[in-house]
């Protein structure tokens, strides 16, 4: 077994047909998987399809579709989304016994071709689609095509020719598995249907040479004197005429392997009493029909011997149609040259406009004009075909709660299964003959034996929406599957049977009775069913989950002494026909575990707390207890007020509590209205026991029922006394742990007011339009201090309070300082130290466009101690000035002034321009320190040589980085150099990284003066820069530092990469 991903296609498809494992089907849908187009559709990014082999996740090639999870990550990156593309990925895939090679995989996809220009839509054939679009396509599309613009086309000329040939010829399915030019593409669609295309007026024009037996009417005729030179006329040897054409395609009824037919010119070969065949591919046909159809139109045209005529010079008054438009490749004419003996219509292949004399045009004959030979209709007589089951392709497993299986005892399991068809393999017929399919049962999956069989099929389909727990008869659409062969035998139920269950559905683990039965021309709708039937616990089901609708007289229930919860066993569903059953070997060997039942307790879930409680009011409290062994007994619901939040029980008040019934046993579900009679944190708690005195209690979450601010009971009793108002303390910016700047303001709160005032609540808003928020409420005695943090810097905020009663709530009353503005952080940092320009450490570059080496030079500074500084800005401009944004130094592909994380930076420049180089600190409020100048780089240029730099150029050469040996003239030598690759795994994450490069043993006597460092390898390294840190301590004759940046100001990646190095020491 292994995990295998792969591409399937380019595009996005329409349908998922088969999947083939080593040559073998391993899974196939009759009229295929078709793709959703609903983004709230579960399979609307990808496919899972489970086979006996493995699980298949197959994308459908969208453009926008996300990254696969499950790739593995081998290069310390993870893997493109691979848009456009059909991603396919197999999981525990089954090799093969001993193997450890991945099997032959092929997945039969099919694919609507929709280019950008005119109106197109699904053929729904199953020989294929539009090969006109697909060429369109092809011609249009800028990622798989060649991207014309769409000026380019008459969107009415190719609908014309596609509803043309898809009439005459019918539809092809061709397929792409190379990159191939435009033009062999195109020759080679356009043979299917003896097309061309021509440029005209800037356009491009389809069209199609006459089939239909036919002379083309008003076409041009060229006689004799029509041409400046007696045509050149080459026709083909009567003995080398082909009367025979052997065409290969690929063949649907058999895995679209090649196939192929042979069709000849029986009058031609008769004549001459010999067979010229010729071979021709033509792997979009898959219909055998229609491969004899254009193997006998070859043959017949090829029996008919050709001649042609290249470069044939006509008079360019004469090389027009009656209307003086002139001919052109596509059009025909009809040739009457006595001398050369021809007197036939011509195609013309290709037209030449010379500057001056005649037109010159290539001529050939043309083949269409002349009627088909008769093709016999199929064989009249009778054939009785033979008839095989199909494996069966979908089926659920399903643990029959005991109110259905009418037995308590075991464990009950049914399968609820979906008809296959019945195949002539030599035919090509399906049938629905199928009757029934048998059980059979393994413990290890080597050996099965028989355990039943069943005359019962389920329909299987999709609902359409989601279905509400709370709804009592929910009206249910559910979308019918394309390969169910009994629709027809869903009919309405009358009220009598839908309460004695007899048309049931399932859903998740939830059964319905059906009544009413509405069928549309997709899907059934069930109005008025009857949830949670035989034992099974009503629940919340979301579109596009799968339902079985079977009836209850056909449901067969199967026992074993060898199950056992929570254990995995294997089974197998051969399908059997009255004349035999499939072979037990074809069929899929299916796992199924058990749910685990053991002595577990029940499980208790307590619905959502109320929202925003008051004292009076009636509120509901939920909750649903549930026992996978059915054997509920007891149960206990109680809401309990607490000493604040998390504190102490103060009260307690009993809702329910009581005996279950015998039918809820499984499952059941409690809701009860409460007054809660006091103000204060409350919560609900529930507790369940079965039979054995196993018990479970479930609490809620906290909620707090507040004083009654509307009066709607307590009516008489006293208001509050209106609340102080706050008083603003303090408001200014503070970092977070991530680095963010964030405001907040303190406030002193008075005494709560005395009288009847029970709190005061601290109000907030950003507008006096707005509602007002609750920050917090208060009971205080004496003045409270609060601290409201997290506030946006700079934003206006108003803050008030308001006193409550036990049955009233007061007057706001706003802070004397509304409106308040947040603080915000407005100190610039320092500005930056210890900066310099130098031309030790300048990493070359070499600008590709130009070919030339540009001019560096290194600016360092010292590393700012400000704790929230963001980053550096370094600009170099024309004038000696700040405020100058007249930039000439540059870093290459980044903008100006330039982003640095570091504490330097190389600029370059084409020539040796002025200069001047400022550097400024940035904090992450964005506030920006003054400009700090540190020379003219002009003064510092070097092409990234080091200290060689001042040699005269006649004395050093650059070849990569080798320098040649120095003249007389220049005493810097060359001391030492080490040059090579090394593999670094980088950790990521933070703004720069570091590595070492081991000089041992490398002949360095100092430290090097210069060195080049290059990502070579790994998913990022066109995005990484890397260069030898000079000034850093650690770096000596024995190793280097190397300190990596990502070019574009982001954090370095994660990853294993490889840096190619060169170091030099001079002297």
């Amino acid at each position: 077994y292994g995990d295998v991903a792969g591409i399937a296609g380019l595009g996005l498809v329409t349908r998922i047909h088969a999947i083939e494992s080593n040559g073998e089907i391993v899974w196939e849908q009759a009229g295929g998987l078709i793709r959703p187009d609903d983004p709230a559709h579960p399979d609307y990014w990808e496919k899972t399809i489970s086979t006996p082999v493995g699980t298949f996740y197959i994308t459908w090639g969208r453009p926008d579709q996300p990254a696969d999870t499950r790739l593995l990550n081998q290069v310390g990156t993870t893997h493109p989304a691979y848009r456009g593309q059909v991603r396919v990925v197999i999981k525990r895939y089954y090799f093969g016994e001993n193997s450890t090679s991945v099997p032959n995989t092929r997945i039969l996809l099919e694919r609507t071709p929709y280019p950008s220009v005119g109106t197109w839509s699904h053929a729904a054939d199953y020989t294929g689609e539009s090969i006109v679009a697909g060429l369109l396509e092809l011609a249009t599309d800028p990622i798989y095509g060649i991207g014309l613009e769409a000026s380019r086309f008459t969107s009415a000329d190719w609908e014309a020719l596609s509803a043309e040939v898809a009439a005459d010829l019918g539809h092809f399915a061709p397929f792409l598995e190379r990159a191939q030019p435009f033009r062999d593409v195109a020759r080679d669609l356009l043979a299917y249907f003896d097309g061309w295309l021509r440029l005209r007026h800037g356009k491009l024009e389809p069209g199609r040479f006459p089939h239909n037996g036919t002379v083309p009417p008003g076409i041009t005729e060229l006689t004799a004197h029509d041409f400046t030179e007696r045509p050149r006329v080459r026709s083909s040897a009567p003995s080398g005429v082909i009367n025979e054409v052997v065409l290969v395609y690929r063949d649907r009824r058999d895995n679209l392997k090649k196939a192929s037919v042979a069709e000849s010119a029986s009058d031609n070969v008769a004549a001459r009493n010999v067979n010229e065949p010729r071979r021709v591919e033509r792997l979009g046909i898959v219909e055998a029909g229609q491969a004899r159809r254009m193997a006998a139109e070859l043959a017949a045209a090829e029996a008919e011997g050709s001649w042609s005529i290249p470069g044939a010079r006509v008079r360019r008054a004469r090389a027009v149609w009656a209307d003086g438009s002139p001919l052109q490749a596509g059009d025909n004419v009809s040739i009457d040259v006595g001398p050369a003996r021809v007197d036939q219509v011509a195609r013309i292949t290709r037209r030449t406009d010379p500057f001056h004399g005649p037109v010159q045009l290539d001529l050939e004959a043309e083949r269409g004009v002349y009627p088909l030979p008769y093709v016999a209709p199929p064989d009249p007589r009778p054939a009785i075909a033979t008839y095989e089951p199909r494996p069966i392709q979908h089926q659920r497993f399903w643990e029959v709660p005991a109110a259905l299986a009418e037995s308590p005892l075991g464990i009950s399991l049914a399968v609820l299964a979906q008809r296959p068809p019945a195949v002539s393999p030599d035919e090509g017929l399906e049938d629905s003959r199928v009757v029934g399919w048998y059980l059979h049962h393994s413990l290890e999956n080597l050996t099965y034996t028989w355990l039943g069989r069943s005359f019962g099929w389920a329909l299987r389909g999709t609902l359409v929406g989601a279905v509400d727990e709370s709804t009592d008869q929910p009206t249910i659409e559910l979308a019918w599957d394309a390969a169910n062969l009994d629709n027809d035998a869903v009919v309405s139920q009358t009220l009598g049977q839908q309460l004695d269950d007899e048309l049931l559905l399932l859903v998740d683990d939830e059964l319905f009775s059906i009544g009413t039965v509405s069928a549309g021309p997709s899907s059934w709708t069930f109005a008025g069913t009857l949830r949670g039937r035989r034992g099974t616990r009503r629940a919340a089901h979301s579109a596009y989950r799968a339902g079985w609708l079977f009836f209850r007289r056909d449901l067969t229930v199967f026992r074993h002494g060898s199950w056992s919860e929570d254990e995995t066993h294997y089974f197998k569903l051969q399908p059997f026909m009255w004349t035999g059953a499939l072979d037990l070997a074809e069929c899929y060997e299916l796992a199924y575990t058990f749910r685990d039942r053991g002595p577990e307790a029940p499980a208790v879930v307590v619905g959502p707390s109320p929202a925003n409680a008051i004292v009076g009011l009636a509120y509901d409290v939920t909750a649903d207890i549930t026992d996978v062994n059915s054997d509920l007994a007891s149960y206990e619901l109680v809401a309990e007020r607490l000493d604040g939040p998390g504190g102490a029980v103060l009260e307690r008040l009993e809702i329910a509590a009581g005996a279950v019934d015998p039918a809820d046993r499984e499952a059941l579900s409690l809701s009860y209205p409460v007054v809660f009679p006091r103000v204060g944190t409350w919560r609900v708690r529930c507790t369940a026991r079965d039979v054995a005195e196993a018990s479970t209690t479930a609490t809620g979450t906290e909620f707090v029922v507040g004083i009654n601010v509307n009066g709607e009971w307590g009516e008489g009793l006293p208001g509050p006394t209106p609340a102080a108002a706050p008083v603003l303390v303090d408001t200014g910016a503070y970092l977070t742990a991530d680095g963010a700047t964030r405001a907040y303001m303190d406030f002193d709160i008075p005494d709560l007011p005395g009288g009847s005032t029970y709190l005061q609540a601290i109000l907030i808003r950003t507008d006096p339009s707005e509602e007002w928020q609750v920050f917090t409420q208060l009971d205080n005695e004496g003045t409270a201090r609060i601290h409201i943090p997290n506030l946006d810097p700079g934003q206006t905020y108003y803050v008030a309070s308001q006193a409550y009663s036990i049955s009233r709530r007061g007057p706001v009353t706003e802070c004397a300082a509304n409106p308040i503005v947040a603080g915000r952080d407005t100190v610039a940092p320092s500005s930056p130290t210890g900066v310099g320009l130098t031309a030790e450490g300048v990493v070359p570059y070499f600008e590709p466009t130009s070919t030339r080496l540009l001019y560096g030079c290194r600016v360092f500074w010292d590393e700012s101690p400000a704790a929230d500084l963001s980053h550096y800005e370094v600009k170099a401009t024309y004038f000696d000035d700040p405020d100058s944004i007249v930039y000439t130094w540059k870093r290459p592909n980044m903008r100006t002034p330039v982003r640095v994380v570091e504490t330097s930076v190389c600029l370059y420049s084409f020539t040796l321009v002025p200069g001047y180089v400022f550097v400024r600190a940035v904090d992450k409020t964005g506030n920006a320190s003054a400009w700090v100048a540190a020379g003219n780089a002009n003064a510092f240029a070097t092409t990234g040589i080091g200290t060689i730099a001042t040699q005269r150029k006649e004395d050093a050469r650059l070849e990569g980085l080798r320098v040649a040996a120095p003249s007389a003239s220049a005493p810097t030598l060359l001391r030492g150099q080490a040059m090579g690759s090394q593999v670094v795994d980088l950790v990521g994450g933070a703004a720069s990284e570091t590595f070492e490069i081991d000089l041992t043993g490398k002949g360095f006597t100092a430290k090097p003066d210069v060195a080049q460092i290059t990502c070579v390898g790994g998913s990022y390294m066109t995005d990484l820069e890397a260069r030898y840190d000079y000034d850093n301590p650690e770096s000596s004759s024995v190793k280097i530092v190397v300190r990596v940046t990502e070019k574009h100001g982001y954090n370095v990646p994660s990853g294993t990469h490889r840096f190619a190095y060169h170091v030099m020491q001079t002297g």
